[in-house]
């Protein structure tokens, strides 16, 4: 399989949804929900690249300009600040500090939330970035353990392999780590304990690659290549079954065209081209928003991938300006 980098998954930059925090008078909002308390940003939001965070007073964004990109923090008065020029991956807001993945060398960085004492937080080149319950959990791009997890302390200290499958994602729900893997034979759902402890495989397919997951109570939501669909796998009995049939690309659904928080998964479904919500607990499925094609959009450019949510209103880009609407619908506002 292809090692991405960054940079080549900065092809899909110019597109990214982002669902942040409880609405203030400006249009935008900045509050973490409990779930948010010790992590860095939504786990749902990283399993698409993170590119927007917050905390309990901003909204740290990835603007994109005409001929360049830089990371920007919106406060609640509606003032931006430009923080660095370059892209940020991975966007975890902790501590005063914000923490990223620079899609030049793959390696991290930080600086405070003024955009001040910018450093390299690590040399371990990466492709996720989590902080989560006081450690990075981090994939790794290169050498001989590419793919394998590690965590460590947010100064790049104290570096512990978690471990040393073929990782794809992870998505850490409470105390546990589900993961997938790929080789030529096989992929398989794992789940494990944040040490590695008591690994256990719970899906195994030799014909399926899986491209997107969630976990929610005792199932695991999942999108791969041999359904165009939502499917909901039981952790316990391990009986597959069909959620939501859609289209999130052309020719399947691709993983960054969907996002999940709680009990709610988000997806953009390019055949007819709007915004749905699936509610896992009554699975349901609204339309939140489509977009008005007047004038002279181009679909490929215009709307891409990298969605995330925190709280309850949904940032997205169209044709390089940032917008917002509401996760329960309604009308679309350009805020950047």
């Amino acid at each position: 399989m292809h090692r991405y980098t960054l940079k080549e998954f900065g092809l899909i930059v110019f597109i990214f949804i982002s669902l942040v925090g409880c609405t203030t008078a400006n249009g935008f909002s900045a509050q973490k929900d409990d779930s948010l308390i010790d992590a860095g940003n939504n786990i749902g939001n990283l399993m698409s690249m993170g590119l927007v965070s917050c905390d309990v007073d901003n909204i740290y964004y990835n603007h994109i300009s005409d001929d360049s990109i830089w990371i920007t923090k919106l406060d609640k008065s509606g003032n931006r600040t430009k923080l660095f020029e370059g892209d940020g991956w991975y966007l975890n807001a902790i501590e005063d500090w914000l923490y990223y993945v620079n899609s030049d060398d793959n390696k991290i960085y930080r600086c405070n939330i003024n955009g001040e004492n910018a450093e390299k937080a690590s040399d371990m080149e990466v492709y996720f970035l989590y902080a989560y319950q006081g450690l990075f959990y981090v994939i790794t791009s290169t050498g001989d353990a590419v793919h394998n997890l590690y965590t460590m302390n947010y100064d790049g200290t104290d570096l512990k392999p978690i471990c040393d499958d073929k990782i794809v994602k992870i998505y850490i729900s409470g105390n546990s780590i589900y993961y997938y893997t790929f080789d030529s034979e096989k992929t398989s759902i794992y789940k494990m304990n944040l040490d590695g402890s008591d690994k256990q495989e719970i899906k195994r397919d030799k014909d399926e690659d899986i491209y997107w997951f969630c976990v929610y109570e005792n199932n695991i939501y999942y999108v791969g290549n041999n359904n165009a669909a939502i499917m909901k796998l039981d952790i316990n009995s391990g009986v597959v079954s069909k959620v939501e049939s859609t289209e999130v690309q052309y020719g399947g659904i691709m993983p960054d065209y969907i996002v999940s928080n709680s009990n709610t998964i988000v997806y953009c479904e390019m055949g007819g081209l709007s915004f749905k919500k699936l509610n896992l607990d009554t699975e349901d499925t609204n339309i939140l928003y489509k977009p008005n094609l007047t004038g002279n959009i181009n679909v490929n450019s215009a709307l891409l991938p990298c969605l995330s949510i925190v709280g309850e209103d949904i940032y997205y880009y169209w044709n390089g300006k940032l917008n917002k609407i509401n996760l329960n619908g309604g009308s679309s506002i350009q805020i950047d």
